[in-house]
């Protein structure tokens, strides 16, 4: 007669597979982990409200001084174009790779 597996161990391994269950992580390191991600989030939505403000405000300011307030109205609008192609190329772009990468495997 066999003994069964350990509680969580796959009931049919396949050869050479480990049969210890999968390591559960401590509150401290998921607490670490949730706190990075986190932090990564909030630098990534900094970096987005930075590149907003110079790309619509760079344009909107230099509209400003060259023919006031509908210069301004102008220099924002182009400049919220040209984020907004930047976006979609980016897009486009990360589309494309992930592509790639999945006919490599």
């Amino acid at each position: 007669m066999t003994t069964p597996p350990p509680p969580g161990a796959d009931p049919h391994p396949r050869p050479g597979a480990s049969q210890t269950p999968p390591r559960v992580p401590t509150l401290g390191e998921a607490s670490r982990e949730v706190g990075r991600g986190l932090g990564q989030g909030l630098l990534e939505l900094v970096m987005w409200v930075v590149a907003v403000a110079v790309v619509v405000g760079g344009p909107a300011l230099l509209g400003w001084w060259l023919g006031g307030g509908w210069g301004a109205v102008v220099g924002a609008l182009l400049g919220a174009a040209v984020l907004g192609v930047t976006f979609v190329v980016l897009i486009l772009k990360g589309v494309s790779l992930a592509a790639v990468v999945l006919r490599r495997r």
